[in-house]
């Protein structure tokens, strides 16, 4: 399937958040830890979530949609092996580490899958696990990790790894005692997996230095409403300057958009913030700007894609680089189709001032299908764009979004001739 966008429409309206994808995975992940049943609201209607939702069916969750939300019942999990389908589905199936480990003492898990944005590897899960008693063995690509006890330690993470994070702290709710989590991840989606382990009833606590989490404590049911989706509503709104247009999105936290609102500032953009929403409005000038992915508080590698399409129509350019994933750069040729002048070196991408122009290209991976569609918006012309796959994978009602928005966007069957 392919979209097929007609650019140069100023975007302009409303459209609300979506539940946070990165929010949303390892709450679905932490569930099995609650031998009950969770109710979940505002998850997103995206793919990602099905196929975790066929991951952990595996074990033994049992998965009832209501007008409430999703209601998740573990009552009955168990240990199972799962089928690599389901495990190279999705990168969360990692998440499976920590807490298959936690509730069985044991598991196997083949490669997770997930978008290609360069090396992945798991050595700083592997440490942290290792810390608090775990034993980890490698057989042909699959990962064996098992304990037969779990033991609270102090851990330090030798980066601010999310998923190194969300796999100590799933672990560490089933060690004895107390683990101190010192360099974790601080992103937005972390904050709201603690907010939900204290739901069910987990003893966690938070510092600017430390995550404190005190083991063996019953979990219980609960209902829980996951917060918007930062990355989402980052993509329409920098969607709306790119196109000269005037966009907010509500639903959302401003405090989590921080470092793309600070930098649009800096490009000329007129930033307005409320309490759950946000809108810009762009005026005329785009200025370039040099930009740095880091790990929370840092401009997130998610919006790294956007951010070269906005770079590419600015009056002056800049350049991103990202020290998340340094070979996050599949988007690149296809925007040089579109007419974006690039020079890469290394982590970082330069772009120069560009006429951006309507072509047949097809997105590497979700955040590239994002930041093409955004570049197909603002460009001369039509656009046909294959990946609808990976785009489906964070964005729900993606198409009828831009829509909304004034955009010429249409998801095709198939595509037809290429412009």
């Amino acid at each position: 399937m392919a979209y097929c966008i007609n650019g140069g429409r100023a975007l302009s309206g409303e459209v609300s958040a979506q539940g946070s994808k990165n929010a949303a995975l390892p709450i679905l992940f932490a569930c099995m830890a609650v031998r009950g049943r969770v109710l979940l609201s505002h998850l997103p209607a995206i793919s990602d979530i099905e196929k975790t939702k066929a991951l952990l069916s595996e074990f033994g969750a049992v998965f009832e949609s209501t007008e409430e939300g999703l209601l998740v019942d573990t009552t009955y999990i168990h240990p199972a092996v799962a089928s690599p389908s389901h495990t190279g589905a999705t990168r969360a199936s990692s998440y499976l580490l920590g807490v298959g480990l936690g509730c069985f003492g044991e598991v196997r898990l083949s490669p997770s899958g997930g978008c290609n944005l360069g090396k992945r590897p798991l050595d700083i899960h592997k440490g942290a696990l290792e810390a608090l008693g775990a034993l980890w063995q490698e057989e042909e690509g699959s990962i064996h990790l098992y304990a037969s006890r779990l033991s609270g330690r102090r851990v330090r993470l030798p980066y601010r790894s999310v998923g190194a994070t969300v796999n100590l702290l799933l672990a560490a709710l089933f060690a004895e005692g107390r683990t101190d989590i010192y360099n974790y991840a601080r992103e937005g989606h972390i904050r709201e997996l603690l907010r939900f382990l204290r739901a069910v009833g987990a003893e966690v606590a938070e510092t600017p230095t430390r995550l404190t989490v005190w083991g063996k404590r019953p979990l219980h049911s609960a209902a829980f409403r996951v917060s918007g989706d930062e990355i989402e509503a980052a993509t329409y709104l920098m969607g709306g300057v790119a196109t000269g247009g005037r966009v907010r999105v509500s639903g959302i936290s401003p405090e989590g958009l921080f470092p793309l609102l600070h930098t649009l500032g800096k490009m000329g953009v007129k930033v307005e913030t409320e309490k759950d929403a946000v809108a810009v409005l762009a005026r005329g000038r785009l200025y370039g700007t040099d930009v740095v992915c880091r790990p929370h508080p840092g401009f997130p590698t998610d919006l790294h894609p956007q951010m070269s399409v906005l770079l590419a129509l600015s009056e002056t350019g800049g350049s991103v680089r990202d020290t998340v994933f340094p070979d996050r750069f599949g988007y690149a040729d296809a925007l040089a189709k579109m007419g974006g002048a690039y020079r890469r070196r290394g982590s970082t991408i330069r772009l120069f001032p560009s006429v951006l122009r309507g072509a047949a290209v097809a997105a590497p991976d979700l955040r590239a299908g994002a930041a093409l569609t955004i570049a197909a918006l603002a460009a001369e012309g039509r656009t046909l764009l294959e990946g609808e796959a990976f785009i489906g994978r964070g964005y729900e009602s993606f198409a009828e979004k831009w829509q909304s928005l004034g955009g010429d966007i249409t998801l095709l069957p198939s595509a037809p001739p290429s412009p």
